[in-house]
């Protein structure tokens, strides 16, 4: 039985080596248990459907259970996926199991008479494993476990006597990405020479703050440590440090963010609580119609274009991200702000109100601006970067 698999497969194979050869070892005689993990929409999936065409007939039997955490909300899905994986590794096609814990007793007693290979696709809690795999530390010599899932800690749990190993599946580099991209958008390796700027564009979807100042940010806001929920946060593979210790999100959960701002208030938009949408923020901005409820705003325009801010009203905004927005005059900023990021700023000062006590990180790089004397540096300043 073979899988199928995406027709563009950019840098996949490297990475199925790497579990094959460095976690899996097949020609081993022991119990295996294999996690991947790592962001959403990294090709955890792709990897684990590639290794199972690659490996599967090695095997006295196997299966490939697809998608387990979302099939595993009801009890008729989760029987629906132990029927599967008896069919398809002990070829009983009118098998019906009953009861997930009938479901369970029929793989104990027939599944470990068998060296078998099984993948678990997406799995996010521990319970969903035990589902399929009860016992599994009594499984045939040689058997191997491949489980796919975003926490990169669920297998630690796992107490029994059995060999289990990792492997994270890391983003596309530059290269990769930028033949990833060339292939599903123009059908070839590269591209012509006047989409070169939207290939990248497309490409570097992702930019992020050192991980410190991100840190003294919501420390600032919710005054507590806020360093258990990043490690959380990174251990659900939500977010990644880099090298250069910057975090960075998958562009998939920033959507997902916006979208959860967008439901706080769907028609009224100067009730929500961050504008992300720069056909949105001018209209409230020039308007004078925001409220205090707005915490941030991002207002990057495609192109310069002179606006005329007002943010009067806007007395709890934490942090504000300007580009391409030419201004004549700006008359406040709120004294709450965290976070002031405006390159390009086009004036030679900042308000003379502006009581910057609060700022943790200001970045106005390629500007003109000249810190008067009465712009005190706060203590919690991380840096001026305003060349």
């Amino acid at each position: 039985m073979k899988l199928s698999i995406a027709k563009y497969l950019v840098g996949i194979y490297t990475r199925v080596n790497d579990v094959i050869n460095r976690c899996l070892d097949i020609k081993s005689n022991d119990v295996r248990i294999v996690g991947i993990f790592g962001l959403p929409g990294v090709g955890k999936t792709t990897i684990a459907k590639v290794i199972f065409n690659t490996i599967h007939y090695c095997f006295d039997g196997s299966s490939f259970l697809d998608n387990v955490s979302e099939k595993s909300r009801t009890n008729d899905g989760i029987i629906q996926l132990q029927e599967t994986l008896c069919y398809e590794i002990l070829g009983y096609q009118n098998l019906k199991v009953g009861s997930i814990s009938k479901g369970i007793n029929v793989k104990i007693e027939r599944l470990h008479r068998k060296r078998i290979l099984i993948v678990l696709d997406n799995v996010e809690k521990l319970d969903e494993i035990e589902f399929f795999l009860k016992n599994y530390d009594r499984f045939t010599s040689g058997s191997r476990i491949i489980i796919t899932t975003r926490d990169k800690h669920l297998l630690d749990t796992l107490t029994k006597n059995i060999h289990v190993m990792y492997y994270e599946v890391k983003e596309l580099n530059k290269h990769e990405a930028h033949k990833l991209f060339c292939q599903e958008a123009f059908g070839r390796n590269n591209f012509e020479e006047d989409y070169s700027e939207l290939v990248y564009q497309f490409i570097d979807y992702a930019k992020g703050f050192c991980k410190h100042k991100v840190v003294d940010i919501l420390r600032s806001i919710n005054n507590h440590d806020p360093y258990y929920d990043i490690e959380r946060l990174i251990d659900k593979c939500l977010i990644i440090v880099t090298e250069d210790n910057k975090l960075l999100m998958h562009d998939l959960i920033q959507q997902m963010g916006w979208e959860i701002v967008r439901q706080e208030s769907p028609k009224v938009i100067e009730k929500r609580s961050r504008l992300l949408c720069y056909e949105d923020a001018p209209e409230i901005l020039i308007e004078n119609t925001g409220s205090n409820e707005i915490r941030g705003i991002t207002l990057c325009l495609p192109k310069p274009k002179k606006v005329k801010l007002n943010l009067g009203k806007m007395t709890n905004l934490k942090y504000l991200i300007v580009c391409n927005v030419i201004c004549e005059d700006l008359k406040s900023l709120p004294n709450g702000l965290r976070l002031l990021e405006w390159n390009e700023f086009p004036l030679s000062s900042l308000p003379s109100a502006f009581e910057p006590k609060n700022l943790v990180v200001l970045k106005m790089r390629q500007s003109h601006i000249k810190l008067d004397e009465h712009f005190e540096i706060p203590s919690r300043l991380l840096g001026a970067d305003v060349v």
